[in-house]
């Protein structure tokens, strides 16, 4: 073989090792990007599936009902029955409804006083968190958050 087409064949295998290299390299960056794009999505999930229950009002016999937030501070507070019902139930009722008309999610909704739990729901043993989100009520230090899990 003479020295230039040895030339040629060393630029051809450099040339094949970095089109290998862009190649791998754009993989996993799509790789990437999805999960990112799950955590985000899962994220907004949560964040309105919380939404949706502090903001929840089903009672039709209370003329000026109460969204949840207010009926869950005055759980805490009063521990009034609500709806004829008791609040505690009230709540772990509406809140199990809306969360499984989202369709079948592992999950952990918890109402925690000054990090002590004042209600838990639990769908199942919730041992890896995936996402998660908080709302805090205010005047009582009450925080409620729900964690969506893993299987």
């Amino acid at each position: 073989m003479k020295k230039g087409q040895m030339e040629i064949i060393g630029f051809l295998v450099i040339v094949i090792i970095i089109v290998v290299g862009l190649l791998i390299f754009l993989m996993l960056s799509k790789i990437s990007s999805d999960e990112e794009s799950t955590n985000e999505k899962s994220s907004i999930i949560v964040s309105n599936m919380l939404n949706t229950i502090t903001s929840y009002n089903s009672c039709t016999t209370v003329t000026n009902g109460k969204q949840m937030r207010q009926v869950i501070r005055d759980c805490h507070s009063k521990n009034e029955p609500y709806c004829s019902h008791d609040c505690k139930e009230y709540i772990e009722e509406n809140t199990k409804a809306i969360i499984e008309s989202y369709g079948k999610i592992n999950y952990k909704f918890i109402i925690l006083e000054d990090d002590k739990e004042f209600i838990s729901i639990e769908s199942e043993e919730c041992s890896t968190n995936i996402q998660a989100d908080t709302h805090v009520i205010p005047s009582q230090n009450l925080k409620v958050r729900l964690l969506l899990c893993g299987r």
